[in-house]
């Protein structure tokens, strides 16, 4: 796993970063085969939209196709690809209000030939929030929590038909960068015309939850239950009104229906004692399946990331939880105590 710090503008983070892979050995020759065959007016009608309504990530990609002595274009059309033209991950991901503060978890389990370009940023931009932040294709993003204490998880839906917009890792990118609320980032959603199918799962250092689950035709949010101090997504939409959106024939994908049962009944269980190291054991299976498929198969879990939103305090495995273990990730503390610092002085 790739750990890069970026600072500056979108463009010179994007530049610096693109130069740092291509010095590195990396050409956009060993990206997956993800581009549109039929859906490239959608590609290209969604590449417009992305820069009507976020036009700081169309700086950073073209940074990034500097550095990397690529085509913006091509560049912009495999990124937007994402979620439309292929199945994406398979996730779970859950967030907690506790007497230890506000936690968040989230497992990224994915096809195998994506850990070799997994990363997990801290990112730095000009005029905006900073954070630390975990994806798969160098640009967007999957998960992460930046200064404000917001934390952001994602989980793939299977939708029934895609439409020009935003794809959910540079939505993603955009409420980490922008918000810092469960509610201002409710607010930035509802702006955005998006293409893929997806929960959002939101929570606040405040202690506020929410899952947006959304759709190109609409979104609804998704509060806890009365009296369930948590809420939790996997890979379907829960709301009566999002259903018909999905494609029910995949509804126990990837045991998907099974996951979101067994964190479920795990967090009702330990509601009342649940710590970092609960989370860290929810997501390792130490309660129900959540994340151990066959070793033998092409999908497993890529990271897994424990994350107390009080403390800024990070907690990541890079691999299969069976093998590998959480290690501390002091970047985002270290960057705010910093700032502080210098504020002060």
């Amino acid at each position: 796993m790739y750990h890069p710090r970026l600072r500056g503008s979108h463009y010179a983070m994007g530049h610096h970063y693109g130069t740092l892979l291509y010095k590195n050995g990396f050409r956009t020759s060993q990206l997956p085969d993800l581009l549109p065959g039929d859906n490239t007016n959608l590609i290209m009608s969604s590449a417009k939209l992305t820069r009507q309504f976020y036009p700081e990530i169309c700086e950073e990609i073209k940074g990034f196709a500097t550095g990397t002595k690529s085509d913006y274009e091509y560049l912009v059309c495999f990124l937007l690809s994402i979620g439309i033209t292929q199945s994406a991950p398979h996730c779970s991901c859950f967030a907690a209000v506790t007497d230890q503060g506000v936690l968040f978890g989230r497992n990224h389990d994915y096809f195998k030939q994506f850990k070799k370009f997994s990363e997990s940023s801290l990112i730095e931009p000009t005029g905006f929030n900073s954070f630390v932040g975990q994806g798969d294709t160098f640009i967007g993003r999957e998960d992460g929590v930046n200064d404000r204490g917001l934390a952001v998880g994602y989980t793939f839906v299977d939708g029934i038909a895609s439409q020009p917009g935003i794809n959910f890792q540079l939505v993603i990118r955009g409420l980490l960068e922008k918000c810092s609320s469960v509610q201002s980032a409710i607010a930035w959603l509802k702006s955005l015309p998006l293409s893929t199918y997806q929960n959002l799962i939101l929570a606040d250092r405040s202690g506020e939850l929410a899952v947006v689950e959304s759709a190109p035709e609409r979104l609804e949010v998704r509060y806890p239950e009365k009296n369930a101090p948590f809420i939790v997504a996997t890979n379907n939409f829960q709301l009566p009104t999002m259903r018909r959106l999905q494609k029910n024939e995949h509804r126990n994908w990837y045991e998907a229906e099974t996951r979101y049962e067994a964190i479920t009944q795990a967090l009702e269980k330990e509601k009342d004692s649940l710590s970092l190291e609960t989370c860290q054991n929810i997501l390792s299976e130490k309660y129900g399946f959540a994340c151990q498929y066959p070793r033998k198969g092409d999908f497993d879990t890529i990271w897994s990331v424990a994350v107390n939103l009080s403390t800024l305090s990070i907690l990541r495995a890079e691999g299969n939880l069976s093998r590998v273990r959480y290690k501390e990730d002091l970047r985002l503390a270290h960057a705010v105590a910093k700032r502080s610092h210098n504020q002060m002085n």
